[in-house]
């Protein structure tokens, strides 16, 4: 049994090659449990995949450590040993005792993880009779070993009575089977992950495709601000980025901006394209629209408060704004950040009733509003954007 490390992991757990053992079993809760009967009954303990990458180990002996490891054809014996035996395991062993070919006993159980073997639990190291020193002292000649140090690492090999072989295969066997419950415990955890990620995947299309719907609506409604909720969703992204928002709250922004004015749907498409200004009558039914579309947006299940930050849009810090004049921390950040995204996107795109007024004052606009009705790091973030970040639209205006 060889660890396939540097000389001076070789008595610690080790990691590498652990492929797909490694997503199932956490192995550095293994470590400490080999270490333990390793220091208990002075053999040697691992895990090693079916390549021969030892995933974690302990206590392994002076006599593999500084002289089989070390030359290449010894190291290859040890190697292949503990590959050969993995070929012959089949799924139902409970373990098996083997001789490794350069003199040692082991003794390898199968670990099993969705009727797959993945790899093997090792004790081994020791003998299991007085050595035959002859036969050790021809293999040191072999290899060119320091014959004496050589003899001198034997001599601290363990021999094992039969009943503490059989302790040693026992725990093995044990280990194993409790390696295969963890690596099956594993599983089912990474499977319903699984499941978790496909059903977030399929919500996340679901609702990418009722708020496409409800854009369209708006805009089919609305003809001359195509495009507008679009773009005012890219900037809001873009300015909670800029301040370190954290995912779910962009995810919320990029919906909430793609449907911040549903509630025009209720409003009169007349006055939606009046080119003129409005009468009082007009303008009281066009404020209603963020709470219009909190009616129909509140019993709908989003990945965060996406109804509650499209009705507080058009809030504004000193209780200015509108549907309820509510003010400062009351209103929610992504409501504040859409609140600038809006007018820089409405001033600098044409409308009915004016022409562009371009970025510059779209800019100069929400900088005047700054700590009084807009948030002032919002305002700063999106001025960077343009000004220093080189930001641009990407849908014509």
């Amino acid at each position: 049994m060889n660890p396939v490390t540097t000389d001076t992991e070789a008595t610690s757990p080790q990691s590498g090659g652990s492929g797909l053992l490694g997503r199932y079993i956490d192995l550095g809760r293994v470590g400490p449990l080999l270490q333990s009967f390793s220091d208990s009954a002075g053999v040697a303990s691992a895990v090693i995949d079916l390549d021969g990458h030892v995933l974690t180990a302990a206590r392994w002996q002076p006599l593999c450590v500084e002289f089989h490891r070390r030359h290449p054809e010894t190291l290859r014996r040890c190697i292949e040993s503990d590959t050969s035996l993995a070929a012959r395991m089949r799924v139902g062993d409970r373990a098996a005792v083997y001789t490794c070919l350069n003199g040692l006993t082991d003794a390898a159980a199968p670990i099993i993880v969705d009727g797959r073997h993945l790899a093997n639990a090792f004790v081994g190291q020791f003998l299991t009779a007085p050595p035959d020193v002859d036969f050790f002292a021809r293999q040191a000649e072999r290899f060119g070993f320091d014959r004496e140090s050589y003899l001198r690492a034997l001599a601290q090999v363990p021999v094992l009575s039969k009943e503490k072989a059989c302790a040693a295969l026992e725990f093995i066997a044990s280990s194993a089977g409790m390696l295969t419950d963890m690596g099956r415990e594993g599983l089912m955890k990474e499977q319903a992950e699984q499941r978790l990620r496909r059903t977030l995947e399929r919500l996340r299309k679901s609702v990418d495709a009722a708020v496409g719907a409800l854009t369209h609506t708006v805009e089919m409604r609305d003809p001359y601000t195509a495009g507008h909720q679009e773009r005012v969703s890219e900037l809001s992204v873009a300015i909670g980025r800029k301040l370190a928002l954290r995912s779910r709250s962009i995810t919320s922004l990029r919906i909430a901006g793609l449907i911040h004015d549903l509630g025009k749907i209720a409003v009169p498409a007349e006055i939606l394209s009046k080119p003129g200004a409005l009468t009082e009558h007009e303008w009281r039914l066009l404020r209603e629209h963020p709470e219009t579309a909190f009616r129909i947006l509140r019993e709908m299940r989003f990945p965060g408060p996406v109804a509650r930050i499209v009705r507080d849009h058009h809030e504004r810090l000193d209780g200015s704004g509108y549907p309820r004049g509510i003010t400062g921390e009351a209103v929610h950040v992504e409501s504040r950040i859409i609140a600038v995204a809006d007018v820089v996107e409405a001033m600098s795109s044409h409308r009915p009733y004016r022409p562009a007024l371009g970025i510059g004052a779209a800019l100069a606009e929400i900088q005047a509003g700054r700590d009084t009705t807009l948030d002032s790091q919002a305002v700063d973030a999106c001025v960077d954007l343009f000004r220093r970040d080189g930001f641009a639209f990407s849908q014509a205006s």
